[in-house]
């Protein structure tokens, strides 16, 4: 089976990305980025000065996955458990007393939102900023998405 990965610099928070990076989300807290599995065991660096730590893009990238999920409360909550700690949407059920539908829909919802690409669709310069709230308002109504 063929894995993607993607260096630090490459990350753009696509939904691809997104479901790639949350399964290692503590480890990206803890500076520690996920190994690449196509290694050849070459440690030599690429001759470039570094003008920041190596673990700092690492820890802003694992920071803004956790400002995306906190804009999403409480789905938010539910993708990190499903997608890190490797809760069922059976066990999400019977942990919040919903049925598994609303938790799979609330978990694409907010997965969607967060896999906005670099531009967050919360952002004030965002070209259309909103809310979860407001987005999942016009996403259940499948109207246009258009935030005022």
């Amino acid at each position: 089976m063929f894995e993607s990965y993607w260096t630090p610099s490459e990350i753009r928070f696509t939904k691809e990305q997104v479901l790639w990076l949350l399964p290692h989300l503590e480890e990206l807290r803890e500076g520690l980025y996920p190994a690449n599995h196509k290694e050849t065991g070459y440690v030599g660096g690429n001759g470039k000065n570094r003008r920041t730590s190596p673990f700092e893009t690492i820890c802003l990238i694992a920071a803004e996955i956790d400002i995306r999920l906190a804009a999403c409360f409480p789905d938010g909550i539910l993708v990190e458990e499903y997608y890190t700690k490797g809760h069922t949407y059976e066990s999400l059920a019977s942990k919040y007393h919903r049925d598994t539908y609303s938790i799979h829909r609330a978990i694409n919802n907010a997965l969607s939102y967060i896999s906005s690409g670099s531009s967050q669709r919360w952002h004030r310069h965002h070209k259309d900023p909103c809310t979860y709230a407001e987005w999942k308002g016009h996403y259940r109504t499948r109207k246009v998405m258009v935030c005022s």
